[in-house]
């Protein structure tokens, strides 16, 4: 409380105050590191698969070369056709497996100090945009979505929990809304970076252009194509099946390289909130050192 007269401090200019924190700020710009890889899974990842994930061979291995026309396995799978699954679809397994195991991860995480369960699933969200950006193959999606996911639920969660644990009392409310800046700095850094990275390293739209221009159509009538059809007029210029200009493509661009950039960003963060956990443990223990022992 504060006392007869005196004037309480504003919100606003309380929060800056809190702000220079280092433990606050040195955690905020280190987890937006997780936010970054977080919004360009999912900002990124629909578009590749679209582009370069032949997804029927999940279905082949599910349910045979001819597919499924069950209605409840097209509608959980997120199928848009009888022998493929749609991006989307693909994506939702990291709903589905977050509704059907939160409760074990969430279990496991709190056998673990918070900054060690944030660097766990830090650390396994990073390996999965390795794992994606490795090959284009179904399968290698499908893992790299549930290594995010479970790096997901050991990260996300317990954000809040250790900074409710570095609040001074008085101002928990106060530092859990703090949670929110890692996640727009991670979410504008994203949107400036990962579509860039995109249309470098992976777009097919892109790299179709070109190869029209190289086959001999000229640059007026490549500027021309819509958004997005472009490698489709590939097909019908060049006359050769999708799959091997998918795969010419493929092998003659570094599709990944945007993926492994991505990846880098985590190995940094993974880096800098093991050194982060370790200093905060160091001043715990100075504090606790220093407190008046018991006669």
């Amino acid at each position: 409380m504060q006392a007869s007269g005196e004037q309480e401090e504003p919100l606003w200019k309380a929060a800056l105050h809190e702000l220079k924190n280092p433990v606050l700020a040195w955690y905020m710009v280190l987890f937006s590191g997780f936010w970054f890889m977080f919004n360009s899974f999912f900002d990124v990842l629909p578009a590749y698969i679209d582009d370069w994930v032949d997804t029927s061979t999940i279905i082949h291995t599910l349910f045979g070369p001819d597919g499924t026309d069950n209605m409840a396995a097209r509608f959980f799978l997120g199928m848009n056709s009888a022998t493929t699954i749609s991006p989307e679809g693909l994506l939702n397994l990291n709903a589905g497996l977050i509704m059907l195991t939160c409760f074990l991860f969430a279990a496991l995480s709190a056998k673990m100090r918070a900054p060690t369960s944030i660097l766990v699933g830090t650390m396994l969200s990073t390996g999965a945009l390795f794992i994606i950006g490795s090959l284009p193959w179904a399968w290698f999606m499908v893992l790299g979505i549930l290594t995010f996911s479970v790096g997901e639920m050991l990260s996300s969660p317990k954000s809040s929990e250790f900074i409710g644990n570095i609040a001074p009392p008085d101002k928990v409310g106060m530092y859990l809304g703090f949670t929110q800046f890692p996640i727009g700095i991670g979410w504008t850094l994203e949107g400036m970076v990962a579509p860039r990275l995109y249309d470098i390293f992976s777009s097919k739209d892109h790299f179709s252009r070109e190869l029209l221009q190289q086959m001999g159509m000229s640059a007026d009538q490549v500027a021309a194509i819509p958004q997005g059809e472009a490698f489709q007029h590939l097909v019908e210029f060049s006359g050769q099946p999708a799959q091997v200009l998918t795969q010419q493509l493929y092998e003659t661009h570094t599709v990944g390289m945007g993926w492994y950039i991505m990846g880098v960003v985590g190995i940094i963060t993974c880096v800098g909130l093991y050194l982060y956990s370790r200093w905060i443990y160091r001043m715990a223990q100075a504090r606790i050192t220093a407190e008046p022992q018991p006669a």
